[in-house]
């Protein structure tokens, strides 16, 4: 383990915040349209192990940094803020549940957005103390919406397989290294506390379900969607959080997900700041 990850919560917030402070762009790099081809140029060439090696590092490597530079064919542009979540005190659940003060989200597109759709999804990094950090990923669909308002939606790690053919494709990417790519595991949410040490007698969770705050409402014709992020102001309600123990079952309020910053537009944040993609294997 690393010397980083031997660090505090709180130094390590400290420590990625600032550079993520320090890279903000001046000017909104531009989508290119592009950014997903180098991806679907190796899955036409049938080379498995790249497309394994490839994916392995998304769903295997515990670190909050990329480990070399790649192209970030999906998401490549976003925004991060710092968060904490506020648990309602009214549940059983464990591990960050119980509350957390150190944490990162990245809000940004899947591709680019084209003129009658977007595809919103929410990277989420808690860091604990001592331990390597926890992260999970949220979408409201893998097809996107047509309304360019990206918090219309409530977000949550189970989504339908896409009837699109490129969104297919990539799916059949994750399924190299997932049983089931339309799926995100969060149960290890609630295996650890914020302290770094593990719950002997952790309640779970299969299905998380976030909620946007009600003051979260924004343009739905085309736009830029990250100017919108770095409107919302520090101190936001950004999301209510409910979990299901199955997958069909109900909705438990576990709280809420609260900015402690304004969102920030970085290069650090775009290209090397990692949030791994937590595989689901369960049978």
């Amino acid at each position: 383990m690393s010397i980083y990850e031997k660090k505090t919560a709180s130094k390590k917030e400290e420590h990625l915040w600032d550079q993520i402070k320090n890279t903000e762009y001046k000017e909104l790099p531009e989508w290119t349209g592009f950014e997903i081809i180098p991806l679907l140029a190796r899955m036409v060439i049938p080379i498995k192990s790249i497309i394994r090696r490839y994916m392995k590092v998304t769903v295997e490597l515990e670190s909050d940094y990329f480990p070399e530079k790649r192209d970030k064919v999906i998401h490549t542009y976003g925004a991060v803020c710092k968060i904490k979540f506020i648990s309602n005190d009214n549940h059983s659940f464990t591990g960050i549940f119980t509350g957390i003060d150190h944490g990162l989200v990245r809000l940004s597109l899947a591709k680019k957005p084209d003129e009658n759709n977007i595809v919103p999804g929410a990277a989420f990094k808690f860091l604990l103390d001592n331990v390597p950090s926890i992260n999970f990923m949220v979408m409201a669909s893998l097809e996107g919406q047509s309304s360019f308002n990206f918090f219309e939606h409530s977000f949550s790690n189970i989504v339908e397989l896409p009837q699109n053919r490129v969104l297919q494709m990539l799916a059949k990417a994750f399924s190299t290294v997932s049983k089931d790519p339309t799926k995100v595991d969060v149960s290890n949410l609630f295996k650890i506390m914020p302290n770094g040490t593990k719950v002997m007698m952790p309640k779970t969770a299969l299905k998380l379900n976030l909620v946007p705050g009600k003051q979260l409402s924004f343009n739905e014709k085309a736009h830029e969607t990250r100017d919108d992020f770095r409107d919302i102001p520090a101190e936001s309600i950004l999301y209510e959080v409910y979990a299901c123990e199955l997958e069909t079952s109900d909705e438990i309020l576990l709280g809420k997900i609260v900015t402690k910053d304004k969102f920030i537009c970085s290069e650090f944040g775009d290209a090397n700041l990692f949030f791994r993609h937590q595989r689901f294997d369960l049978n």
